[in-house]
């Protein structure tokens, strides 16, 4: 199956820096589909840091988001969409479209692995 990457711009004054799982939150209320999706890869919004733990969107950040390329007309609900994040309002723009491809080195804030017996 092939995978695209979303670039949502963002529009909005300050979001905690640690926002991942209020981010999570408001996109599951936004569009109720996409709560517990296993194929929504939600990538954390991409700003400037701001003060002591906030980034700062007074210049656009962006909400990447992988998913499915059969999945894109259900996630483009989220464009347009007033967010709330950690009671900080965001707004999301229309996205761009990319397609995901091979790295030869991958770079990592945080990397999961799950475990199984």
């Amino acid at each position: 199956m092939d995978h695209l990457e979303l670039h949502f711009p963002v529009r909005g004054r300050t979001i905690p820096l640690d926002h991942g799982y209020a981010l999570y939150g408001a996109i599951s209320r936004a569009v109720p589909e996409l709560h517990g999706a296993d194929w929504l890869n939600v990538c954390g919004i991409g700003a400037k840091l701001g003060g002591p733990g906030t980034l700062s969107l007074h210049e656009p950040g962006t909400l990447r988001v992988r998913i499915p390329s059969d999945k894109v007309g259900l996630v483009i609900g989220l464009s347009g969409k007033q967010l709330e994040i950690a009671g900080r309002p965001i707004v999301l723009g229309v996205p761009t479209v990319a397609a995901l491809l091979p790295a030869p080195i991958l770079d990592a804030r945080l990397v999961y692995i799950r475990l199984t017996a």
